[in-house]
């Protein structure tokens, strides 16, 4: 069984046992109720039944089921929240979530390897993998100019480095027939 972190409680919020939940990624059917998560508690493993949820500013108020007062809500501020791997909603083809990507080796179109995503900076606009290897740390943005292709079963993304992206990039790419543009941009 494997488990992935999917999000802590911030504060209890009002005197019913509601809390302010704060996800890591952006499925929200990780809080659907019904939904079983899971906490570590004096080294006991522990299991709650989201109840309901719903947003609230940038996380959501949420209700587990067995939670019915502002003491046990507190009580469970800055735990940790994990769910089975398996138990996660499937996502559209080409997106991952961030557990999938950490640790995979990261090669360019043309064969040179970078290193290993080993941290994801949610910006807004898009996510930013860091990525840490020979050459140091290379940070890549997740948009389709760049990632190539994401392969899970061989633990490998391949990226197309636009210039800029390494410090000393002089990394070019001869355009080819299908580009949208005489310099190669478009989208990959």
């Amino acid at each position: 069984m494997s488990l992935v972190r999917v999000g802590c409680v911030v504060r209890a919020h009002g005197v019913r046992g509601e809390v302010v939940f704060r996800r890591f990624g952006d499925s929200p059917e990780i809080l659907e109720p019904g939904t079983e998560l899971r906490f570590q508690k004096g080294g006991n493993e522990v299991t709650v039944c989201v109840t309901w949820a719903k947003p609230h500013s940038r996380d959501w108020l949420v209700a587990f089921d067995g939670v019915t007062d502002r003491d046990q809500a507190e009580a469970l501020t800055g735990t940790m929240f994990h769910m089975e791997a398996e138990q996660l909603p499937p996502l559209p083809d080409g997106t991952f979530y961030n557990f999938q990507l950490l640790g995979l080796l990261v090669v360019t179109v043309e064969g040179k390897r970078l290193g290993k995503i080993e941290e994801i900076l949610e910006t807004g606009a898009n996510d930013v993998y860091v990525v840490r290897g020979e050459q140091g740390e290379v940070l890549l943005p997740s948009i389709s100019d760049v990632v190539s292709n994401v392969d899970l079963e061989e633990g490998k993304m391949t990226v197309n480095l636009v210039p800029g992206l390494l410090p000393d990039s002089t990394v070019h790419r001869e355009p080819s027939d299908g580009d949208a543009s005489a310099d190669g941009g478009g989208a990959v």
